[in-house]
């Protein structure tokens, strides 16, 4: 990316924030040309009707893929990714209980800091932490999360036996949308009639793989 004007005065000023405002810029270009390439493949050369957040969200799957070739192939891309998760996450997210009583307060707070040691599943030594970075990388790469609670038996030998699995948004089939007597499945998340999500439709196997 060429440096405008004012690039080059603060360059000539402080060459490293120049470089970091060249950088950004570059992150924010790739991010309006790739929600663009959704825009115009889903118009197909036609001027964009106006719709709901509903229809919008069709592009999705789409505009997903394209950030993570952009991630995987672009440098400003992939730093600016990076340094969202490092924002959002930081060391990490840790509750801590305050019902009033110390005692109660230490044997929560020393049980959640032994489930948070074994809280991943499907890793070794996954922590708490590590999930909120998997997730939060999940979120701002792919524009959501898609976590499954695990209840596993007492012969895994886990504090607590609660885990949490972190899985693709991919394996949510965004194609099933149907009304049904008691509610209805919109882009495969099932809702009640109050409009509240009691299931998600999730598919086998990734659908990317043969």
């Amino acid at each position: 990316m060429r440096m405008n004007p004012l690039d080059r005065a603060i360059a000539f000023v402080s060459p490293r924030a120049a470089l970091r405002r060249v950088q950004a810029r570059a992150a924010l270009e790739l991010t309006v040309r790739t929600y663009e390439a959704v825009s115009a493949a889903r118009a197909n050369g036609r001027r964009a009707p106006a719709t709901g957040p509903n229809s919008e969200l069709r592009g999705g799957a789409f505009l997903r893929r394209l950030s993570r070739e952009a991630v995987r192939n672009a440098g400003p891309a992939r730093s600016a990714v990076s340094k969202l998760v490092t924002n959002i996450v930081g060391t990490g997210i840790m509750p801590r209980a305050a019902t009033g009583n110390e005692k109660l307060d230490k044997a929560l707070n020393d049980g959640f800091a032994q489930w948070s040691r074994e809280c991943l599943a499907g890793t070794r030594g996954g922590n708490f932490v590590t999930l909120q970075v998997l997730a939060g990388r999940s979120m701002v790469e792919g524009g959501e999360t898609l976590t499954r609670r695990r209840t596993r038996q007492d012969r895994d030998g886990l504090f607590v036996p609660v885990q949490a699995e972190l899985m693709e948004p991919d394996l949510l089939d965004e194609q099933k949308t149907v009304a049904l007597d008691n509610g209805y499945i919109f882009q495969g998340v099932e809702f009640s009639p109050t409009d509240t999500p009691r299931a998600y439709w999730l598919f086998d196997a990734h659908p990317g793989q043969p």
